[in-house]
């Protein structure tokens, strides 16, 4: 069986077994749950013989419930339903049903990720980032020995180069020697990245607006980090993170009077928030201007549910 992420990352206290699910939801919960769970709170979820559609289905319906609870820091309604996602483990034993249980279970984790990232908790972020690639290994040997098509998954690949660039840049002045696996990541997020913007010529504009609002929230991470680097780079990076979303970033170090042109999107404030702060500026109205500008952007440029989580992030860190 390939290697499970850990999903549970907060107070897990009083866990009930997998299956032992006829306990009420706290009301909590009640604003992300998929009018379809409603039932399973009568009777054992497997006692119910569903078809594997419907089982697929469902573990869809559920991940993106749990996200929705996690967006909003709910951790009492994301541990209970994280209780009902264990339990349908057992009905996704063999495929194809396991291999949609581990895609929920790693944008599951890939989300719990992300929380430790917000909290300042790298080490925890940087954990279940290994959680997720270990089961996408354990996953690809797995169908690969059964002769089943290869998963591209490259939305969940560059999420978690995009994390690990976000905790190599808060850590890299202090540790010089990460400056070889930052190369690296940099490098593989643009590949990644590449393959992803290629698959959604065929998707709905709806679908690759999703996306790349997404892809552009990690990305912003990877320019961040070349920043850290040297000059070329950096400038390279930034370079492709405009021409990929049509952006606004500025390669130059810093501006000293960034209100000339308030206009700009959230990318490039968050950028030139980073930039004060990593280079130790001391231009305080300048700083204070620029993340203003960020946050009254946010929600143009990411999207409403990322700018809740990120306005979480910088609200914490120092960018």
């Amino acid at each position: 069986m390939a290697t499970r992420p850990r999903t549970q990352q907060h107070d897990t206290s009083g866990t009930p077994q997998a299956g032992r699910l006829n306990g009420r939801l706290p009301l909590s919960a009640l604003p992300y749950i998929p009018d379809w769970l409603f039932g399973y709170w009568r009777e054992p979820f497997l006692e119910l013989q569903p078809s594997d559609e419907l089982v697929r289905h469902h573990v869809f319906e559920l991940v993106w419930a749990i996200q929705r609870a996690g967006q909003r820091f709910d951790y009492a309604a994301m541990r209970r339903l994280l209780e009902i996602y264990e339990a349908g483990h057992l009905l996704c034993l063999q495929e194809p049903l396991l291999t949609a249980y581990e895609l929920g279970l790693m944008h599951i984790t890939t989300m719990t990720a992300d929380l430790h990232l917000v909290q300042g908790d790298f080490d925890g972020c940087l954990a279940d980032v290994a959680a997720v690639r270990s089961c996408l290994r354990a996953g690809d040997a797995r169908r690969q020995a059964l002769g089943l098509q290869a998963r591209g998954n490259s939305q969940l690949r560059y999420a978690c180069l995009g994390l690990v660039a976000a905790c190599l840049r808060q850590r890299i002045k202090e540790d010089p020697a990460l400056r070889t696996e930052a190369l690296t990541v940099i490098s593989d997020y643009w590949q990644v990245a590449e393959k992803v913007m290629h698959s959604l010529r065929t998707r709905t504009q709806s679908t690759n607006l999703t996306v790349s609002q997404t892809l552009s929230r990690w990305e912003i991470e990877i320019v961040k980090l070349a920043f850290t680097l040297d000059w070329p780079i950096f400038r390279e990076a930034v370079s492709r993170f405009n021409k990929r979303f049509k952006a606004d970033l500025s390669w130059e170090h810093m501006v000293t009077d960034p209100w000339i042109h308030p206009e700009r999107s959230a990318w490039h404030w968050d950028l030139e928030v980073w930039k004060h702060v990593y280079s130790g500026s001391n231009m305080a109205e300048q700083l204070k201007f620029c993340k203003s500008q960020r946050e009254y952007t946010m929600r143009f440029t990411y999207g409403v549910n990322a700018a809740v989580v990120l306005k979480r992030f910088w609200e914490r860190q120092a960018a």
